[in-house]
């Protein structure tokens, strides 16, 4: 009998201990389309591929991230190039690049890159390429 309560014991504290990891196997994940990747679809900024930004965006912690989110890209707030929004911070990089990764809520982790000619890349938390489309180019007046 104390074998049985010993063994329910460990299985709570495992569980508990992994409860997280269970959560995210046992979640309905949306489907996914994955659009058929050529060999244009390779995004570089400030010479690193965009994969590794998203992925050294997502390993700073929260009380350095625009300080080193802004050395990593060369942006700031000062310098009106680095501009947070509602859930996300958006990157104003030279030649009218524009990169928006999400800090919070549905699509945390994620980055969008849009070129001046409106060709626009997103990728998932992981820096694995999502879609790549072109979309409109806005005119500023």
């Amino acid at each position: 009998m104390g074998k049985f309560f010993l063994v329910i014991i460990l299985l709570a504290v495992c569980l508990y201990m992994w409860k997280d990891n269970i959560k995210e196997y046992f979640a309905l994940k949306p489907a996914v389309v994955k659009t058929e990747q050529s060999e244009d679809d390779w995004c570089e900024v400030k010479s690193m591929d965009c994969g590794d930004v998203v992925r050294m965006l997502n390993s700073f912690s929260s009380t350095r991230y625009f300080e080193a989110a802004g050395n990593l890209l060369g942006t700031s707030f000062e310098s009106l190039t680095m501009r947070r929004g509602d859930g996300d911070v958006t990157f104003l990089l030279p030649r009218d690049i524009q990169i928006v990764h999400k800090l919070s809520g549905k699509g945390k982790g994620t980055m969008t890159v849009t070129f001046d000619d409106g060709y626009q890349m997103k990728y998932d938390k992981k820096g694995n390429l999502v879609s790549a489309q072109q979309t409109e180019v806005k005119e500023v007046k």
